[in-house]
């Protein structure tokens, strides 16, 4: 996993887990309570430290919503992110195209999360969405992009703040 992001999550359907940055991990038993857990709905865009937050609130909200609406959608999944799943303790077989089945908002520990249910497997996988692409050809793929560069660019000079 790297350090600038959550990269990906391999979860069981039982006894799942979210893991996010600095191995901050909670455990669930069903997959309804992981959705729950990773719900981003209601989530309030604040940080208690009062350090600047990665994403803007406004346009993340409106992103969530414009990609709530279209799901499921495919997108296209990183090598980097395919190499991260075989290589798991329980490796995991996807394709390069998946189907995204639900979003959720992880805060600036991952951002965007994507929900992907790898065809005839019983593994959830999600994955920030500044870790697949989307076709250019979908309504909101100029919004994505747009997201993905600005989360990437915060995420890099708050690596070099923490240096």
């Amino acid at each position: 996993m790297r350090v600038d992001d959550v990269r990906v999550d391999v979860t069981r359907r039982k006894g799942a887990r979210i893991e996010g940055i600095n191995s901050v991990e909670k455990s669930v038993s069903t997959p309804n309570e992981l959705v729950e857990s990773a719900n981003v709905a209601k989530v309030i865009f604040c940080d208690i430290c009062g350090t600047p937050m990665l994403d803007k609130p406004e346009k993340t909200r409106q992103l969530i919503a414009v990609l709530k609406a279209a799901l499921p959608f495919e997108v296209a999944l990183m090598p980097e992110l395919i190499a991260d799943l075989t290589r798991q303790d329980k490796p995991v077989s996807v394709k390069p195209i998946e189907t995204v089945s639900e979003i959720s908002y992880l805060g600036d520990a991952g951002g965007i999360v994507c929900h992907i249910q790898p065809e005839g497997d019983d593994y959830l996988v999600l994955t920030s969405l500044t870790h697949v692409r989307v076709p250019r050809t979908l309504p909101f793929a100029a919004a994505v992009i747009n997201y993905q560069k600005h989360r990437v660019k915060k995420l890099r000079k708050q690596q070099t703040r923490s240096r």
